[in-house]
């Protein structure tokens, strides 16, 4: 799989558990150009931004849609969420599936025993770490809008 720019995007909303968004870039200053302008207005609309980094990573994501997913009943998303553990230094990035928060903590903990400049994140996202054949198919779906 191809190296890519990622952004990496931790937000803490009141009241919600820490949160992550993706978003994969061909260069680094599509990337910066972006990763600027969530930072305006999130910041503005009153969310935490605890890391807004672009980073070499060779991960894909899926996209991140806006609002609610289809099918939400009472204000609640029901799209899944997923629990990534997000090692994070200045220049790569490395999400990790996990079963859930517990686990990932038990991970996070056990990773930063060992010290170093690598930051470490429990996040969930809606979000899904695609494999390589879901990778060529985000790009067509993302060339179609």
């Amino acid at each position: 799989m191809n190296t890519t720019v990622l952004l990496v995007l931790l937000t803490l909303k009141a009241g919600a558990p820490l949160g992550v968004n993706f978003v994969n870039f061909d260069n680094l200053p599509d990337c910066q150009a972006r990763s600027a302008v969530l930072q305006k207005v999130l910041t503005k609309g009153g969310v935490k931004v605890v890391e807004n980094r672009c980073v070499a990573s060779m991960q894909h994501f899926s996209r991140h849609h806006h609002g609610k997913s289809k099918g939400d009943h009472g204000g609640k998303a029901t799209a899944k969420k997923n629990v990534y553990l997000v090692a994070l230094n200045d220049h790569r990035a490395l999400v990790i599936p996990e079963a859930d928060m517990k686990t990932c903590g038990e991970a996070r903990a056990q990773r930063m025993k060992a010290g170093g400049k690598t930051r470490y994140y429990c996040a969930r996202s809606e979000q899904n770490l695609l494999c390589e054949g879901a990778v060529e198919a985000e790009k067509r779906a993302k060339r179609k809008d």
